[in-house]
């Protein structure tokens, strides 16, 4: 694992947003807003 957290635009399978140096993660919840 490379410690990193990428999020992704399903629509246009494209990364939008790459974080940094997060220890391991099994779940993340994500809003926009």
């Amino acid at each position: 694992m490379d410690k990193t957290v990428r999020v992704w635009e399903i629509s246009k399978g494209t990364c939008i947003r790459v974080v940094y140096g997060v220890s391991s993660q099994l779940c993340i919840c994500f809003h926009p807003v």
